[in-house]
């Protein structure tokens, strides 16, 4: 099996709504010269631009089988670096961490929040996700997962 050295990773990403094509190509011609300063260049670093809508645009909030906020995201855009973990460089961690947050600036004027959710520090820095659907999906995991085995950053609260 191969050797990996260890790495470290950091993100930053954000649901865009509907934008016009000039916003859109603004957008993607900033973020673009962004990668030209990046600090690392491998394999684990990216932007990515993910597609979303289809059917989950096309339902109600009371039809939808996940967060509310997927009915009007129309892109999800992620700011992803991968940086060696250890001493050779300490400043490099930073100029990494640095490097995400000021790219996804480009991008977080134009993205989708959540609203009606208890503001803790989740909620604060990625808005609510699942709407009018956060009652019923509670109810749903307090019944199939009371011990909140299946938890996550954006997981649904038991209360």
């Amino acid at each position: 099996m191969a050797k990996f050295a260890p790495s470290s990773y950091y993100q930053k990403a954000s649901l865009l709504g509907s934008l016009p094509q000039n916003t859109l190509d603004d957008i993607a011609s900033r973020v673009s010269e962004m990668s030209m300063d990046c600090p690392v260049a491998n394999m684990g670093t990216a932007i990515i631009f993910q597609q979303l809508g289809g059917e989950l645009s096309k339902m109600t909030s009371n039809q939808l089988p996940t967060a509310d906020i997927f009915r009007e995201a129309k892109m999800w855009v992620i700011v992803i670096i991968e940086f060696p973990t250890g001493k050779a460089d300490p400043d490099l961690r930073q100029r990494c961490i640095d490097w995400v947050r000021e790219t996804h600036s480009i991008i977080e004027p134009f993205a989708i929040g959540g609203k009606n959710q208890k503001p803790d520090h989740t909620s604060e820095t990625y808005g609510n996700i699942y709407g009018p659907n956060t009652p019923r999906l509670i109810e749903l995991k307090r019944k199939y997962d009371p011990d909140n085995v299946f938890r996550f950053n954006r997981s649904i609260p038991l209360s």
